[in-house]
Order: C-alpha cells, then sequence, then structure tokens
C-alpha cells in the first residue's frame, strides 16, 4: 500500500526552486528521452554491440514494455529527426537531453537503428 509521507514535501523545498505541474505527456517525453538517449549512448559507446542487444535488455531486464519493442525501436518507431526535435525541447536541462552528433547525422541522412 502506498502511503504519502508529507515530510518528504519539506525537505524537498529546501532544493526546489519553484513548483509547477507537468503534464502526462511531458513526464512521458523526459522519462523516454533521457532512456533512449542513453541507450543510443552504450550502442555507440560498444557497450552493447546491436541495437537488438540494447533494446533486449531494456525489455528482459528492464521490463520496458514488450509492444515497444525497446528504446531504439521506440526512436525508430517516431523517427530520429522528431526524436533529436523533442529532445531539443528538453536541452536546457543538461547533456542527458542532447542527443548525441551520430543520431543528429543519422536523422539527417533518414537513416534508422534496425535499418
Amino acid at each position: 500500500m502506498k502511503v504519502v509521507d508529507d515530510s518528504i514535501i519539506e525537505r524537498l523545498k529546501v532544493a526546489q526552486h519553484s513548483q509547477r505541474d507537468f503534464t502526462a505527456q511531458e513526464i512521458i517525453d523526459r522519462m523516454m528521452l533521457a532512456m533512449c538517449l542513453e541507450t543510443a549512448r552504450c550502442l555507440e559507446d560498444n557497450i552493447v554491440s546491436s541495437p537488438i542487444e540494447a533494446d533486449m535488455g531494456l525489455v528482459l531486464g528492464l521490463g520496458f514494455p514488450t509492444f515497444r519493442g525497446g528504446a531504439l525501436r521506440y526512436i525508430d518507431s517516431i523517427g530520429l529527426q522528431k526524436f533529436c526535435e523533442l529532445a531539443d525541447k528538453y536541452k536546457g536541462l543538461g547533456p542527458l537531453y542532447h542527443p548525441t552528433q551520430n543520431m543528429r547525422a543519422m536523422a539527417a541522412a533518414g537513416k534508422t537503428y534496425y535499418e
């Protein structure tokens, strides 16, 4: 059973500069962007050797939704160009939200992870 601990709110106020509500889509975008970008970095840094290896790790290891196919398959489903544009909306949040140069080059060339 989940229980709200109101004392946490007071503790967070020390680090919180301002407060605002987020839409469900903003929350999804911010979480998916971070995961997808980190997965792409793992592929580029040869931590995983293929898109399928990265995506299977997410599906089987993290419980990423099977119907989405993994982070890289998710990027392909919306298109790399659109994904980079979405990430650019959040670039002010820091490097975690910056697409890699390779991603931008792939987007410009119309490439996908699963060619």
